[in-house]
């Protein structure tokens, strides 16, 4: 028999950073949610920073990472002296905070904010109530949900289909999934980003001795922020588009310094994004987007050098080029063929484990994800124009699969990134969070 619960107001699934910024912000302005994540470790920090391992630092300074949009010193406060405003902190200790704000104010408004250890497996909509079925068999019923799960796993790539478990980490984040067969002399990344970058770090601090060698289509590897905090000066939108756009910033870039460049437009990029057509965005992410990547999502200044002197040594290199194949040889050992991006030559690497490190999934379509296959199923939901996530309206609602939006279902972070690009980092997420709870709690506001 299934057991059913109270209706709660609102329930948020998924404890990360958006989900649980989202639900201390609505207990502030005094709304009765429940917080539904499936794992304990990842409560108030979800996989971004559940990381345990101290290499694995934000590539944010502190003096920009507070959860708080009302309060933009909060985390160098919750810090402390040990640290200033130019420190690059380790993921571990961010989530440190995220999971002390969640319990502070659980603490400080009692009964506000309830939490479910559970996954999340089925949702449906009845008579204007999201009935959540839980993975013990309970239901919990809502007035009003909001999806905030984050980034979804990674997809395998169709060449890794076939190999060993034991030879391929999918995940790099899988416990286990840092160990190497023993003897192993080179090992390959498949990404060469930040992803990437973590497992490079991770591998030297775990004795790995051999070659790591990282291959991507460009080959491009995330720049380094500069030695001290650059000072933007707010700036007004820029109102080029496409191309003209991209000769703004360039020519910004050269009389600013790139770095500034890219920074005065943070605040403006869900507005340039949204003023580009379906056609002028589909040409961004293909021409663009690996280059703004690069430069936008950038390495501490002391991580940077660390990368660099690995290359320096040939411990690591960044290849450009484009898996075609692999194969399992006798000895256990991987062989993959790629064609170098420049030169169209076909290549081989030896290699004892290969990591994927092209990122989270994007398409909830493909998504392995029990309750999102489900909601795909039933047209509840459908995946924006370009595959980067599910189609939200301006206000962060969910559009069901005829286009109409849902008045009570929202979708918040990474899934929204189809309407707002860049929404993957603190910064964004947290202004978003903050603009949906006090929507949402004007909504359940009593009528004077």
């Amino acid at each position: 028999m299934t057991a059913h619960c109270a209706t709660y107001p609102i329930a948020i699934i998924g404890g990360g950073f958006s989900g649980t910024m989202l639900a201390v912000n609505l207990a502030r302005l005094g709304q009765k949610v429940v917080l539904i994540e499936k794992s304990r470790d990842q409560l108030g920090k979800g996989l971004a920073y559940g990381t345990s391992k101290l290499e694995h630092c934000l590539n944010v300074r502190a003096s920009n990472m507070s959860a708080l949009a009302s309060d933009k010193g909060h985390f160098c406060q919750w810090l402390g002296q040990d640290y200033d405003g130019d420190s690059f902190v380790s993921r571990q200790i961010y989530g440190d905070y995220l999971r002390h704000e969640l319990h502070q104010t659980r603490q400080d408004l009692p009964c506000l904010i309830d939490l479910e250890i559970q996954a999340a497996v089925d949702l449906v909509w009845h008579n204007d109530l999201a009935h959540i079925s839980l993975s013990d068999g309970r239901t919990l019923t809502a007035k009003c949900v909001v999806l905030a799960q984050g980034n979804q796993l990674p997809h395998m790539p169709s060449y890794f289909a076939n190999l060993p478990p034991g030879l391929v980490a999918n995940n790099p984040w899988d416990a286990g999934s840092l160990d190497v067969p023993l003897g192993t002399k080179q090992v390959l990344l498949i990404g060469t980003g930040l992803t990437a970058i973590d497992v490079i770090l991770s591998l030297k601090r775990a004795g790995f001795g051999g070659h790591i060698i990282a291959l991507s289509r460009r080959g491009l590897v995330p720049r380094a922020h500069c030695g001290q905090s650059p000072s933007p000066q707010p700036q007004p939108r820029p109102v080029q588009t496409g191309r003209d756009l991209v000769r703004y910033v360039r020519q910004r870039g050269l009389d600013i310094g790139w770095r500034t460049a890219i920074d005065e437009l943070r605040p403006h990029i869900a507005e340039i994004w949204r003023a580009h057509d379906t056609r002028g965005q589909a040409q961004l992410l293909r021409h663009l987007r690996p280059y703004w990547d690069v430069h936008r999502h950038r390495l501490s200044p002391q991580i940077a050098q660390e990368i660099e002197h690995y290359q320096s040594t040939g411990e690591v290199r960044f290849l450009a080029g484009q898996v075609t194949r692999t194969q399992l040889a006798q000895d256990m050992t991987l062989c993959v063929e790629y064609n170098a991006r420049l030169t169209k030559a076909a290549c081989s690497l030896t290699v004892g484990k290969i990591f994927n490190c092209t990122g989270p999934q994007s398409a909830p379509s493909a998504s392995n994800c029990s309750l999102m296959k489900s909601l795909v199923e039933q047209k509840a939901v459908r995946s924006d124009v370009h595959n980067l996530g599910l189609d939200v309206d301006e206000n962060c609602r969910i559009r069901r699969e005829d286009g109409t939006s849902h008045l009570s279902f929202y979708a918040i972070g990474p899934l929204t990134k189809g309407a707002f690009w860049e929404v993957t980092a603190v910064p964004e997420i947290r202004q978003q969070v903050a603009t949906l709870a006090s929507r949402l709690a004007k909504m359940a506001a009593p009528s004077p």
